[in-house]
């Protein structure tokens, strides 16, 4: 019997390990889509920004190193200590010593701080994230934990409360092998990071170049010659739509990218992890092309869409001290359609009457987008404020008319 139930146990697993391969390719939901470009990675994921919707997966889940993807959470923990007061952009800081560019792991990616220096927050945020600088990391962990392993332990809580779960870091920088993310769960961090900082983007990630140090951070009459480094996302240089966000490189990851891009209208995030190279130029270069064609397939193909001449009428109310209540989405109506699929588009209201008392935010109906017989996407719509019961008469007199009408007898 116990060898039953393993086996009943396997085939199950195997049942359902079958289903979620089966279910998991986004292309099956979408009618007169292109092929898409093959993808020369590990792993990687194209998602619409605003929706969440994701277009194109392979290996979303696979564990990978995410290498100097890892700065981007590095970036996210510091805009937050600024939110909550603790740290101004312009703020004016000294470079401690354990930051140095002298005193990072050999072959590091460096914005080259050293002794005698000041720098602000914003210019160490834009040597982590243009440059990749490693020294730069170190030394936003420092002032804003006090401490390397404290700020890491920042990360990994941060990454759980999240919700991402398949997300771990061990170090601030990337250089650590042992740090894991996998291509879904990060295209949502990078959709959350957009969200919560939206003039990273324009400050820091569509930078194509960085120059350090300038006069102005020498101090103590120290000399130096600024150093202008170029963004490894070579994109930024091709394509006008690409504005972010991070490259990243170790020897156990391969070369990674996490990419954004708005046109007319719809932002894509793409992540890519493990494209290999023969060298450094020849791993940057195909992580160019497998970005372009990625992105470009998912423009060419997709629309973020949103349904115009939505009338919604009020829902009528039995017992209540009002007779009638206002709806509306719980949230916004916006979806991601094949092209195809645009001309075909409608959508369907269903509501019922209600019986006091109602409160808000209490679904009573529903939005349903279609494309022809496919459903796209289903809304809630919910109160848009409370009903109390009404008095004793009224409904003494609602309880008739609903009683003698049937409703109350279906």
């Amino acid at each position: 019997m116990k060898g039953m139930k393993t086996l009943k146990h396997i085939i199950l697993l195997l049942l359902f390990t079958v289903t979620v391969v089966i279910t998991a390719n986004p292309l099956d939901s979408y009618p007169g889509v292109a092929p898409p470009p093959v993808i020369e990675a590990k792993s990687a994921v194209l998602m619409d920004y605003i929706t969440g919707e994701v277009l194109y997966q392979q290996n979303a889940h696979l564990p990978h190193p995410p290498a100097s993807l890892t700065k981007i959470m590095t970036l996210h923990l510091v805009y937050k200590e600024i939110e909550r007061g603790n740290l101004k952009l312009n703020d004016t800081v000294k470079i401690p010593p354990s930051a140095w560019a002298v005193n990072m792991p050999e072959g590091s990616s460096l914005m080259f701080l050293g002794p005698n220096q000041e720098t602000t927050i914003l210019e160490l945020m834009q040597g982590v994230g243009v440059v990749s600088g490693n020294d730069a990391a170190v030394a936003l962990a420092q002032i804003v934990a006090g401490d390397v392993d404290r700020f890491v332990a920042m990360m990994n809580r941060e990454a759980q409360s999240m919700g991402y779960t398949n997300m771990y870091f061990a170090d601030p920088s990337g250089l650590n092998a042992n740090s894991r993310i996998t291509a879904f769960e990060f295209a949502r961090f990078c959709r959350n990071y957009i969200k919560m900082h939206q003039d990273s983007l324009k400050d820091i990630h569509s930078l194509r170049t960085f120059s350090y140090p300038e006069q102005k951070n020498l101090i103590n009459g120290a000399k130096d010659v600024p150093i202008t480094q170029y963004n490894r996302n070579r994109l930024l240089w091709r394509l006008d739509y690409v504005d972010g966000l991070k490259t990243g490189y170790i020897d156990k990851s391969g070369y990674n990218i996490a990419l954004t891009a708005v046109n007319n209208g719809m932002r894509l995030i793409a992540v890519i992890l493990g494209v290999e190279g023969s060298n450094h130029s020849d791993g940057y270069e195909k992580l160019a092309k497998n970005g372009e064609e990625l992105l470009s397939w998912g423009f060419d193909n997709f629309e973020t869409l949103y349904p115009e001449n939505i009338v919604l009428k009020k829902v009528p109310v039995w017992k209540g001290e009002k007779d009638f209540i206002a709806i509306k989405p719980e949230r916004e109506v916006v979806v991601t359609v094949a092209k195809s699929e645009v001309s075909s588009l409608s959508t369907t209201i269903v509501t019922e009457e209600v019986i006091a008392p109602v409160e808000r935010g209490e679904v009573l109906g529903r939005l349903t987008v279609k494309s022809e017989d496919r459903i796209i996407e289903t809304f809630d719509l919910v109160a848009e404020e409370d009903v109390s019961k009404a008095g004793l008469l009224k409904s003494i007199w609602h309880t008739l008319v609903l009683f003698t009408s049937g409703i109350l007898q279906r």
